[in-house]
């Protein structure tokens, strides 16, 4: 197999060779490979603005996602992974449009006594020229014992 280090090649588009993508690796996490596969469709790609993987929780936890004006698709799967005795587990979605701030659960609530899971997703419009970005918050209510969950995000450009 070949390398090559990140700033030695381009892609060129075939028709227009103005039109170019490069690939930066910096972000990626030292000693660590990133895979990416291609589909077998042609296609336009989704790429994440931002996500959250947050695993082994005990506590409420807030999240932002820097977005920029748009559209987004927002994805939500969370669940719990070590059950307590009793609680409950709520992750909602904050951004504001053009109006006001706006609140959604796009997952339905989770027991945190027994291990379980729930996803969903919701399209949100972020307005340009306020606070550019999506809160994901994931809070526990009526906990007793010590209950564990994790929650996976993705906020997604649709527009």
């Amino acid at each position: 197999m070949s390398a090559f280090l990140d700033d030695a090649f381009i892609l060129l588009n075939s028709a227009d060779q103005t039109k170019r993508v490069r690939y930066d690796v910096s972000g990626v996490t030292t000693a660590t490979t990133r895979s990416r596969a291609i589909s077998n469709y042609s296609g336009v790609e989704a790429v994440s603005v931002g996500a959250v993987s947050a695993t082994g929780q005990t506590a409420n936890m807030v999240a932002t996602i820097v977005t920029g004006a748009g559209v987004y698709l927002i994805t939500i799967y969370h669940l719990c992974t070590t059950a307590g005795t009793t609680g409950n587990l709520a992750t909602t979605v904050s951004w504001t449009d053009n109006n006001a701030a706006q609140t959604i659960k796009p997952a339905v609530d989770i027991s945190l006594g027994v291990t379980g899971y729930a996803q969903g997703m919701a399209v949100v419009r972020v307005h340009p020229g306020v606070t550019e970005g999506v809160d994901i918050t994931a809070t526990m209510t009526g906990v007793v014992g010590n209950p564990q969950y994790a929650l996976y995000a993705r906020c997604v450009p649709l527009a």
